[in-house]
């Protein structure tokens, strides 16, 4: 059984960042933001999963199909899949 103090220890709020670890936040922030404002227009999700698992897809058929590849390949990519 704990007592109220071990309780109290668990509820205390993290040590908030000090200014030099924010600076480096704010900077890195930054620098993410400038590479994806770089990197061109947004694209929407499903459109790019369709082409990644297109070309996907033309990889495993250019190896050739091996006894389990083409069932894998089609439960990975079934739009029912549930994680």
């Amino acid at each position: 059984m704990t007592d109220e103090t071990d309780i109290s220890n668990m509820l205390e709020r993290p040590p908030s960042p000090t200014r030099a670890q924010r600076s480096t936040a704010v900077e890195e922030l930054g620098r993410l933001w400038d590479t994806g404002i770089s990197s061109g227009p947004a694209i929407d999700g499903e459109t790019a999963f369709t082409r990644i698992r297109q070309k996907l897809d033309a990889k495993i058929a250019e190896r050739g199909t091996g006894p389990t590849r083409p069932a894998l390949s089609r439960r990975l990519w079934a739009p029912d899949n549930a994680f």
